[in-house]
């Protein structure tokens, strides 16, 4: 399970570098991929349910890539677009 998740984090790391083209961009990628697992671990030691820890990991990640001014979200429209 552990080696699943380094490969994720380098996985999250290598694609939001390769979108923003920022080592800010790969901090905040690789950042995001580590924190989220762990908080919620945190949340579900604490008996939230399953919904709310969804909702909460879902508006964590949006704020945390809000850091990054949309910037994936423009390169990936310009792909598809």
């Amino acid at each position: 399970m552990v080696v699943i998740g380094v490969y994720r984090i380098a996985l999250h790391t290598i694609i939001a570098t390769l979108t923003t083209g920022t080592i800010k961009g790969a901090i905040s990628g690789g950042i995001t991929a580590y924190s989220i697992p762990k908080v919620d671990e945190y949340l579900t030691k604490q008996g939230y349910t399953k919904q709310v820890r969804d909702i909460t990991l879902l508006a964590l990640s949006a704020v945390l890539g809000i850091d990054q001014e949309n910037k994936e979200a423009e390169s990936i429209c310009q792909i598809l677009l």
